[in-house]
């Protein structure tokens, strides 16, 4: 043990009531986190010792939870003691311990900072939408991300204006192909098909799952602009289903005769397979499908609006294992399915882990973000300077959108608070130096509404990189995750240099080690015995009826 460390069992101090308290609680109750024992200059509270024991509940089945902490204790001391020597040569004082217990650090204390409740608040809706399914149509007004409020404000007005006149029964269709910017408007009125959750972006689906059979919802905003969304239609979700697939392609720029060839090919497959030929024997012969053909034509599992209409209802029809259905054409070619299997929506339970996945990588996520930020400004005590604000906002010039914006050098504006967070002070030009680091251009876009946006991104990783720095005086559960980190880092370390490090360097000691234990791990004799071997097995029968008669050594020669 390192010198420094030598008196230490002298200094320690324990606290008696520990064992003099038949339940630990009660003592833990008599203030808001006791110190329970002095280790040289530490002091370890009982919060701290309680989370190492009950992730080591050494005693486990004890009578009692205070016996078992008493079995536990003195482990913990001399674990502490360790860390304790540990930390007196200044190991976790180099720059590659720090380096790596920050990295630790920071990917930990995302899972403390998000909110859990408002995520699994979204988990759940979305599976709720999944057991569901919508057909809908939409009219699509463009509007950039970042433009004006003018721009925006019109756009808006547009689609309300629309929308009314669909409510005085202008036919839905006519008003998408003469107004919306969705590319396929023109040739299907604004029809989307049937879809389920998790496949449009998170605003379009609330609004979409919000809005009543046969009725126009309000314009919604999305990063491609407003909407009118009307539900056509709704019904139970099918689930997924896995199918066999047979295709004779059609090219786009196919002959009459191509196509004929092609109509031909698919009907005399269809007939083989009424002939009772077995699907996948007639998918080697006529298929077009290289994915699938040497598999028997069988496809991955889909669901609902992840095919082309045509290919899903045809799919979804089938109600029966193995049945297969009637040639049918998609803009691709001509096609024949056989139902593999369907497969239901999974429990809850099963699901959990996918959702969690998606809620926090599509804009579903932006919901929990917003929640941690308005409870982080609150709690932090978040102030902002509308009045420095403005005045900075009026700075933004179109060179913003080339990506190319200077702040001003006006130092009475870039002297002025812009916010504070806590006891921390952000001025205008902090803001106007993240802005010039952070700029991009965005052709068309309005350099106000640009600048406001950099302005938000810069609140947001301000107060997000407060809270961090800030986690382990807010969060005890935070706090001990990371002193246990950096307590095991150390123990590892000293391990590495001091067992492992010398074992595999000091080829003297290791051979001294060897000389003085070797007799320590040598096996005793355990059997005696004679083996017998023979070319054949009459001899070694022989040999056996010899040895029964008596154990003497068989010096004989046996008969062959």
């Amino acid at each position: 043990m390192n010198p420094n460390c030598s008196g230490m069992y002298k200094s320690l101090r324990w606290i008696a009531l520990v064992f003099c308290f038949q339940d630990f609680t009660a003592f833990a109750q008599q203030s808001n986190d006791p110190v329970l024992i002095t280790i040289g200059p530490k002091k370890v509270t009982v919060s701290e010792f309680m989370y190492h024991y009950k992730k080591n509940p050494v005693g486990a089945d004890s009578l009692t939870e205070s016996a078992g902490i008493r079995e536990y204790l003195p482990l913990f001391i001399n674990y502490k003691l360790k860390v304790l020597a540990g930390e007196s040569r200044g190991i976790d004082t180099t720059a590659d311990f720090k380096e790596e217990l920050a990295g630790y650090r920071k990917v930990s204390a995302q899972s403390f900072i998000t909110d859990k409740k408002v995520t699994e608040a979204l988990v759940r809706e979305a599976y709720e939408r999944l057991k569901e399914e919508v057909n809908a149509s939409h009219i699509l007004l463009e509007v950039a991300p970042n433009a004006s409020p003018e721009d925006t404000l019109r756009i808006y007005n547009q689609a309300l204006s629309i929308r009314d006149r669909i409510n005085k029964g202008e036919p839905f269709e006519e008003l998408a192909k003469q107004f919306s910017k969705d590319p396929y408007a023109a040739k299907n009125g604004g029809t989307l098909g049937w879809f389920t959750g998790l496949q449009m972006v998170y605003p379009f689906e609330t609004a979409a799952y919000t809005t009543k059979k046969g009725e126009i919802s309000m314009p919604v905003r999305t990063k491609f602009g407003y909407h009118l969304i009307r539900v056509n239609d709704r019904r139970s979700s099918q689930g997924n289903i896995q199918v066999a697939h047979l295709f004779v392609r059609v090219p786009g720029h196919a002959t009459d005769a191509d196509k004929m060839t092609a109509k031909t090919k698919i009907e005399e497959a269809y007939g083989e397979l009424q002939r009772g030929v077995p699907f996948d024997a007639v998918v080697k012969q006529f298929s077009e499908d290289a994915s699938t053909k040497n598999a028997g034509g069988v496809m991955q599992p889909f669901g609902t609006g992840k095919m082309l209409p045509p290919f899903e209802e045809a799919a979804f029809a089938l109600k029966k294992e193995g049945a297969y259905s009637a040639p049918f054409q998609t803009p691709y070619g001509w096609h024949i399915l056989k139902l593999v299997k369907r497969i239901p929506l999974l429990d809850y339970e099963e699901m959990v882990g996918y959702l969690r996945t998606k809620v926090q990588s599509d804009e579903r996520s932006n919901v929990s973000k917003s929640a941690v930020l308005r409870r982080i400004k609150q709690e932090n005590k978040f102030e902002e300077n509308k009045t420095a604000l403005a005045a900075a906002l009026e700075k933004a010039t179109p060179l913003l959108a080339d990506g190319k914006w200077q702040a001003t050098n006006d130092q009475n504006l870039n002297g002025q608070l812009l916010f504070r967070i806590g006891s921390d002070m952000y001025r205008v030009s902090d803001f106007f130096d993240y802005a010039q680091r952070n700029q991009k251009p965005q052709p068309g876009a309005n350099p106000q509404a640009l600048l406001k946006t950099l302005y938000n991104a810069y609140v947001e990783e301000k107060n997000l990189a407060y809270e961090e720095d800030h986690l382990e005086a807010k969060n005890q559960d935070f706090k001990d995750l990371i002193q246990e980190y950096h307590d095991g880092m150390l123990l590892f370390q000293m391990l590495e240099e001091n067992v492992q490090g010398k074992s595999l360097t000091d080829t003297t000691g290791q051979r001294q080690f060897f000389e003085q234990n070797r007799n320590k791990y040598q096996l005793s004799p355990r059997v005696r015995a004679s083996v017998l071997s023979a070319s054949t097995r009459p001899v070694l029968d022989q040999a056996l009826k010899a040895l029964a008669k008596s154990l003497m050594s068989l010096t004989g020669k046996l008969k062959t």
